[in-house]
């Protein structure tokens, strides 16, 4: 129980401090809202590491709670508009990221996906997505139309590339590790603004299942 407790305290000031520091580079101009939120995007997916120590279903499930009902507060409330999260369709995936940390590790300690799935999700979710976005922003010249506004295809790009990179790193073979990154990209690029943050992981867990 000392284990799980001291682990959920981690873990969760962990992310608070990313959030913290994340609204410090906007308040303080160093950064753009939409790239200092996607960099806390791409770091907090190290959240997995945590996630998948706990002993306990349980204790591993609190700190996605934790940030689902702190998140969902801030993305709906005045408190949101007031610090310059104006967007509320982007604001539903800060929201949504707890949401899908909360369902990944739920099929983790139910034993419905393995270690693998998990963290293939995960990073793919953090990684792909804050990444695809940040190069979009800076890089993306060729703009198309996507349900809720534009894409570029410098950015899908770059979460096809990422998402292949990380499925190798995690030891899936050539074809699968393809097959996963395209699927996955497309619903990315597909994806309602905001609900992506779900979208992602549920793909990636359904891929994985399908090819056993």
């Amino acid at each position: 129980m000392m284990h799980d407790f001291v682990l959920l305290i981690t873990s969760v000031l962990f992310v608070s401090s990313l959030i913290l520091v994340g609204f410090m580079l906007m308040c303080t101009r160093k950064l753009d809202t939409e790239v200092a939120r996607k960099l806390v995007h791409i770091l907090s997916s190290f959240w997995c590491l945590f996630l998948c120590e706990f002993r306990n279903i349980w204790w591993a499930l609190i700190g996605p709670i934790i940030f689902i009902i702190i998140n969902t507060w801030f993305a709906f409330s005045n408190v949101s508009i007031n610090v310059g999260f104006s967007d509320r369709r982007r604001n539903i995936g800060f929201s949504l990221y707890p949401v899908s940390a909360f369902f990944l590790t739920f099929l983790l300690y139910t034993k419905r996906i393995d270690m693998q799935v998990f963290l293939t999700s995960f990073f793919i979710l953090g990684f792909g997505d804050g990444c695809a976005c940040i190069l979009g922003i800076r890089l993306g010249k060729h703009k198309y139309k996507s349900i809720g506004g534009f894409k570029s295809i410098e950015g899908s790009m770059s979460f096809f590339i990422i998402s292949f990179i990380i499925c190798i790193l995690l030891q899936f073979s050539l074809f699968y590790a393809c097959l996963i990154a395209v699927v996955t990209t497309l619903a990315e690029a597909f994806s309602f603004k905001g609900f992506d943050n779900f979208i992602i992981p549920l793909t990636v867990v359904i891929m994985c299942l399908l090819i056993g």
